[in-house]
């Protein structure tokens, strides 16, 4: 796991953050039919944490967490070579042989003693020589051994793999913490449970784990009512979370979108190109709904989408306050033109604009 999402929970004892065994996932990654494994979502599901307790259980786990170093094909296998050492000492690998020869007998490794080849970060390789070896080594686990890969997005080299279904994909929705598992982490930090609060955090936070545990240490709970936005201590902390884990791996022109769309609870091409002017909104929804990324399909409505409440809340912060009133007039105006003057009503109450009825 890398320092940054090892954040949320340096407060909580050690075993707070590795009690939550994710069982059902490394089952099902094991016994996958597939030789290797995709497991992606944007920062915070877990995905580190998933790939260290599957490392733990693996009887041969070979575990690399890539850098951008690694897009040089000598240093990755010099890498890979030195993991497998660690994983099984009584194995060397010379590293002055040819690299195709040096990856010829990884493989050959791999497969004698059935190893597990975790690699996280997948996001950071580029080099077409070191994404070529990677597919390598896919190809080859078909063999009988399993090449299990963490990423932010689906990198280019594996996309093949998994459209002939020879690499199975786990995503945002298998990946989020499901309601009884976000009640075990509530009855965790509160000795006690409170199915009513793990109700919340789940739907407040579409099972985000690490926007659950930030909600966990906020400390202010209700027995009667859930904690608000504003009485979430950490809140200023999931801001920045979001903006330096999240928002630096998308293009700038869907962050822009997604900021000024945060004052709509339900987005939809007409809605955002009329009230935003922008003529992006149908390629920016796309961009976000088919990565996992702060949305879900509006049930019943095709093609419309609402956000997952914690990133609405968080991206609405970070939109200038000026830039906000200016959207709120003109979705007000848009109500009103469109005869819907309740959702008008509605709408200008609730950002406290009633002189705009």
């Amino acid at each position: 796991m890398n320092r940054i999402e090892a954040i949320p929970l340096q407060d909580f004892p050690k075993k707070f953050a590795d009690s939550l065994v994710r069982k059902g996932l490394l089952d099902k990654i094991e016994n996958s039919p597939a030789g290797s494994v995709l497991v992606c979502s944007m920062a915070g599901y877990g995905k580190s944490t998933l790939l260290s307790q599957l490392a733990a259980r693996a009887q041969h786990a070979v575990v690399c967490i890539l850098g951008h170093s690694d897009n040089d094909l000598p240093f990755f296998l010099r890498h890979l070579s030195e993991a497998i050492h660690r994983s099984v000492p009584q194995l060397k690998i010379k590293n002055e042989d040819h690299t195709d020869t040096l990856l010829l007998r990884i493989c050959r490794l791999a497969l004698e003693n059935r190893m597990t080849l975790i690699f996280d970060n997948c996001q950071v390789v580029t080099d077409g020589e070191v994404c070529k070896a990677l597919q390598f080594l896919i190809s080859a686990a078909e063999n009988g051994f399993k090449v299990v890969m963490g990423s932010r997005k689906t990198p280019d080299f594996v996309a093949r793999f998994i459209l002939e279904e020879r690499c199975q994909l786990l995503r945002r929705d298998e990946l989020a913490l499901s309601e009884r598992e976000v009640g075990e982490l509530v009855s965790m930090h509160l000795n006690a449970d409170d199915p009513q609060l793990a109700k919340y955090l789940h739907s407040f936070t579409g099972g985000w784990a690490a926007g659950v545990i930030f909600c966990l240490r906020s400390g202010k709970f209700f027995a009667k009512e859930p904690p608000a936005w504003e009485d979430i201590v950490d809140r200023d902390l999931i801001k920045k979370y979001i903006a330096f884990e999240i928002l630096p791996n998308l293009p700038p022109g869907v962050v822009r979108f997604a900021q000024r769309a945060s004052i709509f609870d339900s987005l939809s091409v007409d809605l955002c190109d009329t009230i935003l002017e922008a003529s992006n909104s149908r390629e920016c929804l796309n961009f976000l709904a088919e990565n996992d990324i702060f949305l879900r399909e509006c049930p019943g409505k095709q093609k419309s989408f609402i956000w997952i409440d914690i990133f609405q809340k968080a991206m609405l912060d970070l939109l200038a306050a000026a830039e906000k009133t200016v959207i709120v007039e003109k979705t007000v105006e848009y109500y009103l033109k469109h005869k819907m003057p309740l959702k008008a009503i509605s709408f200008a109450l609730k950002y406290k604009k009633p002189d705009l009825i």
